[in-house]
């Protein structure tokens, strides 16, 4: 992905709204998800983020969640 600044910091940005879930690298909409609630209302759930690749480091800088 072009986006990603390799050897650099990154901004991540996660969108949840009901159960539409999108993920931004950088400003650009990389995934989109809309869970299947079949009836259901989604209470509670997990993000997490994922590493392809041995040796891969991630770190975390001025990390908030914000609701509404």
């Amino acid at each position: 992905m072009k986006e990603i600044n390799k050897g650099d910091w990154n901004a991540c940005r996660i969108v949840a709204k009901g159960n539409h879930f999108q993920f931004f690298i950088n400003g650009k909409l990389s995934s989109e998800f809309t869970d299947k609630l079949e009836g259901r209302q989604l209470r509670k759930g997990f993000i997490g983020l994922q590493l392809h690749d041995k040796g891969m480091v991630v770190e975390y800088k001025d990390l908030f969640l914000k609701n509404g």
